[in-house]
């Protein structure tokens, strides 16, 4: 379970990394917080935030 983050340009992209349901517990929300912070940090213009998908699943 894990948020993670990546810079293109000036948009960032966030990722909930806790599959099937990508459930918000303690952790995740502290990595969401995190995620914030880098995006303010960065001054970027837009954050995608998308979850995880599980392979063989739509």
């Amino acid at each position: 379970m894990s948020v993670s983050c990546r810079q293109v340009g000036h948009i960032g992209y966030v990722q909930l990394e806790n599959p099937p349901v990508n459930s918000i517990g303690q952790s995740m929300r502290q990595g969401l917080l995190e995620a914030v912070q880098w995006a303010e940090s960065l001054r970027l213009e837009r954050v995608i935030v998308s979850g995880a998908c599980v392979r063989g699943r739509r």
